[in-house]
């Protein structure tokens, strides 16, 4: 929607963003109830006392920590640098926002024919992050021989979006699976912060490298260290876990 309202001024993306808050602010006013049922005072008592994480599956988890930081590093280029580079090759904002419309699209269309496949995906979950993750690496190669190809913008952004598909799901399954019992959210959460520490990294790192190096370098390093990540994340986890 952006890229076709830019044209009438900056200042209309705001206030359609601003409409669209105020709206699904009258929704969660007039629709959304408090259903929890009254707390037990007791329930704290009953709860049992949580295991200890084993170095066995510690290392594994670190490991996919890692790779979640360095992931969300790069993808953020994409809401980042990629959007001046697209620029810089002559093509304009709508072509951008196509680009993430994209990545919603086939979001929408994937993401439920994957749960007919639920048991195969499950019992090969550490393929599946295997696989996610170096798809994602794999997309920023494309980026450069893009130049002004929208096209290869797309099909970059369509494996991406795959890899996305994979890993993300299946980061909270190995998370879940691997956590003892009664630290299952902690850990949830250690990987919502490793995802916003990664988010947080992206735009400095890409823009460092871009202003002192080169836009090829950063997708080169992109390609590069997700897969090195991939790779210490299988060693880690045949160590371990098997």
């Amino acid at each position: 929607m952006v890229g076709y309202i830019l044209p009438f001024g900056i200042s209309k993306v705001f206030a359609v963003s601003t409409v669209l808050f105020i709206i699904f602010a009258i929704i969660i006013i007039l629709f959304y109830r408090n259903h929890e049922s009254q707390h037990n005072t007791n329930r704290s008592e009953s709860l049992p006392k949580p295991d200890k994480l084993t170095p066995n599956k510690l290392w594994p988890l670190l490991a996919l920590l890692f790779n979640i930081v360095v992931l969300w590093i790069f993808y953020e280029q994409w809401q980042s640098n990629i959007a001046t580079f697209m620029v810089e090759n002559n093509l304009s904002i709508k072509h951008y926002s196509s680009v993430w419309t994209l990545n919603g699209v086939m979001i929408v269309l994937i993401q439920p024919i994957m749960t007919y496949f639920d048991e195969w995906l499950m019992s090969h979950l550490h393929l599946r992050l295997y696989g996610g993750l170096a798809l994602i690496g794999s997309s920023f190669l494309i980026l450069i021989v893009a130049g002004n190809h929208y096209f290869l913008f797309l099909t970059a952004m369509a494996i991406l979006t795959l890899g996305e598909i994979l890993v993300n799901p299946a980061a909270s399954t190995f998370v879940n699976d691997i956590s003892p019992e009664g630290q299952k959210g902690r850990f949830q959460g250690s990987l919502a912060s490793a995802t916003s520490f990664g988010r947080a990294l992206g735009p400095i790192v890409g823009a460092v490298i871009i202003h002192y190096i080169s836009y090829t370098t950063l997708f080169i390093l992109a390609a590069i260290c997700i897969w090195l990540a991939v790779f210490g994340f299988e060693l880690v986890n045949k160590h371990y876990l098997q």
